[in-house]
């Protein structure tokens, strides 16, 4: 059965299985590799190293580096294998938990945020996922994966986008928001892809809050096919999994 894994050494943290292997610097917490993986090697997604989180809280930018390097630990689980970056910050903390899934070939990502202090707080602006990957003319796919374009900013509620490459298979990576949001792919910034969230989060204190899950999945042929299946199945696999997790925050209230 295929099993997923964590790796925490030589100042990176990785997470993987076997479709998809993502990496950070430990210490910068900038992913620094996303690899596509195929029989006899892999494709390498991503162009340049860069920090992959964005919050505003109040309108002003949240400055994670502020509260130093992040706290790194790694857990594993029926549901799959994963790694948390937490940084406790001053009347905050932010935890980022990115899991590589046992028999799926999926990374979701779930961010969190907790308000220390005594005064509510608003994230006016999520981008819980932040990617400089490459882009060599294939082009983006919006619009249930019917729409190809050069680079598409887009609000919806649709649950997925596609970035491909050029070549061999027709090879890309589904990037998606449990429900929807904003996709930014190549624009405005030409050299990212960003997955954000519309609404604004309240924080009250004393409270954390949880904000959509976002996730990739990597493909060869057509995506079509992995929308019928891999992500059907995918979000089913979280609606279960939020499912259990509010019933286990019922018993413990």
């Amino acid at each position: 059965m295929p099993r997923a894994y964590t790796r925490m050494n030589n100042g990176s943290a990785v997470v993987g299985n076997d479709w998809i292997e993502r990496c950070w610097s430990e210490f910068l917490c900038k992913t620094v590799e996303l690899r596509q993986k195929l029989p006899g090697g892999y494709v390498e997604w991503i162009e340049a190293s860069g920090t992959d989180l964005r919050l505003e809280m109040d309108g002003v930018p949240l400055r994670l580096e502020s509260a130093g390097p992040p706290e790194w630990s790694d857990s594993c689980d029926t549901f799959g294998a994963a790694v948390t970056a937490r940084w406790p910050g001053p009347g905050w903390v932010v935890a980022v938990h990115t899991t590589a899934l046992h028999e799926h070939p999926a990374l979701v990502r779930t961010v969190e945020v907790s308000n220390l202090g005594v005064r509510d707080f608003t994230l006016t602006a999520v981008a819980v996922d932040v990617l400089a990957l490459r882009r060599d003319g294939a082009g983006v796919l919006t619009h249930g994966l019917a729409r190809r374009s050069e680079a598409a900013a887009w609000e919806t509620e649709e649950r997925a986008v596609a970035a491909e490459l050029q070549g061999r298979g027709r090879l890309g990576l589904l990037l998606g928001l449990e429900h929807g949001g904003r996709y930014e792919l190549f624009d405005p910034d030409p050299s990212r892809c960003v997955l954000a969230l519309n609404a604004p989060a309240m924080v009250a204190p004393d409270k954390t809050v949880r904000l959509t899950k976002s996730f990739m999945i990597p493909y060869s042929g057509d995506p079509n096919m992995m929308v019928s299946g891999k992500l059907a199945d995918l979000l089913r696999l979280l609606r279960d999994q939020g499912r259990r997790e509010q019933e286990k925050a019922a018993e413990t209230a």
